[in-house]
């Protein structure tokens, strides 16, 4: 009677085993605040702060997992180390991979949590680099003990150009338009003294 009584309670402990690992995890993408919109003359500019909104569902005491996040932009970004991760009170510091990715390792994915955002911080570019109207890109690529569904183009905007002349350039045309139209009306009257002469 015993050994008939094993083989149930063996199934009964690989699916629960198996219970635990058969959810799902997936992410959207977003920013906050809205983009700026950099001066051409600028060599600095901080983009919006790129978002994962996942949602958990089907698991039943589900794994934590670790991750890693990789965000890359469109263009040369500045190694200025001051990048962060945040998910909750969670804080990660990244590594500047050269040219445009910051890598984050090591990142918790609590699989228990029905919804976790995710969020990076402090990713600069150098407007002065780019022409007007340029539009910065920013995607992110993850890895791990974890499959992590994303969007088929995860990418957002984060950041423009500005598609006009700088404000300086405005402030000086402002202040030419008085003075031209200052000569042009004194030449104008010269030449009527002259013509009724």
């Amino acid at each position: 009677m015993k050994a008939a009584l094993v083989a149930p309670v063996i199934l009964i402990a690989a699916t629960a085993a198996h219970a635990q690992v058969s959810g799902t995890s997936s992410c959207l993408t977003g920013v906050t605040p809205a983009p700026p919109t950099f001066p051409l003359i600028n060599t600095v500019g901080v983009v919006s702060d790129f978002q994962l909104f996942c949602t958990n569902t089907g698991f039943i005491s589900g794994p934590i997992a670790s991750l890693n996040m990789s965000f890359f932009m469109n263009v040369t970004e500045l190694n200025s180390g001051g990048w962060t991760l945040t998910q909750g009170a969670n804080t990660y510091s990244g590594a500047f991979i050269p040219g445009n990715t910051i890598s984050f390792t090591g990142v918790t994915y609590n699989t228990n949590l029905p919804t976790l955002t995710f969020e990076i911080h402090g990713v600069e570019v150098n407007p002065s680099l780019w022409g007007p109207d340029f539009i910065y890109r920013e995607t992110v690529g993850i890895s791990g003990t974890l499959s992590v569904t994303l969007p088929p183009d995860p990418s957002q905007t984060v950041a423009f150009n500005a598609n006009s002349p700088e404000p300086s350039t405005l402030l000086l045309a402002g202040l030419a338009a008085p003075v031209l139209g200052a000569v042009h009306w004194r030449r104008r009257r010269r030449q009527a003294v002259l013509a009724s002469a």
